[in-house]
């Protein structure tokens, strides 16, 4: 929760989590990648060319995220979802300073502040994740029950059909008009998978 709390002071910044999974030769426990010396944004049609280029004139860390309307640079009939958060298609970045958490290490580079002044910033922070946003928002569904319940019902007779084997059959949950601290929310829905895996596990 230190290295989330210190994140804040960047506009830009990526934190990854194993969240403790028990993987037999784990890379990292933490990753975060903060400051941005470079970025590129992903426009649907010539995304993963624009991403390639990037890449290849930055060798090294980049750190992202790939939008799901990707898919249609390599698969053009597929309807093409409304943009409703207004959010890139995708979005690399190139981090000024990265932070690696091991079990007994903590590895930090950067080229323009000392390491060592990163560690104790990142130290002195409190361990406890403040909630910045006073209003918890009001979450939606993008289908109603009783449309969920026949769509469900419709997948089961193209399986039995043999139509198809298997479907990712998925639907929205949203708020609108809300405003919320990211890092907060990000620390209760962490808390609430370790709740459910110990659930699973016992």
């Amino acid at each position: 929760m230190k290295m989330l709390n210190w994140s804040r002071r960047f506009n830009i910044f990526c934190f990854l989590d194993n969240n403790q999974y028990d993987f037999e030769q784990p890379d990292f426990e933490c990753l975060l990648a903060a400051g941005c010396k470079g970025s590129v944004s992903l426009e649907r049609g010539l995304g993963l060319k624009e991403l390639q280029n990037f890449s290849d004139k930055n060798k090294g860390w980049l750190f992202g995220h790939f939008g799901y309307d990707l898919l249609n640079e390599k698969n053009p009939v597929r309807p093409i979802a409304p943009n409703e958060i207004d959010f890139k298609d995708g979005f690399f970045f190139i981090p000024n300073i990265l932070v690696r958490l091991h079990q007994q290490e903590v590895i930090i580079e950067c080229m323009e502040t000392d390491p060592s002044e990163v560690f104790e910033e990142i130290n002195s922070q409190s361990s406890f994740i403040e909630q910045r946003s006073a209003i918890d928002p009001v979450i939606k569904k993008g289908i109603s029950e009783a449309d969920y319940k026949t769509t469900l019902t419709e997948i089961k007779k193209h399986i039995l059909r043999g139509d198809c084997y298997e479907i990712n059959f998925c639907q929205s949950f949203f708020a609108e008009h809300v405003s919320i601290d990211p890092l907060f929310f990000y620390h209760r829905l962490s808390s609430v998978l370790q709740i459910l895996s110990a659930l699973y596990i016992n």
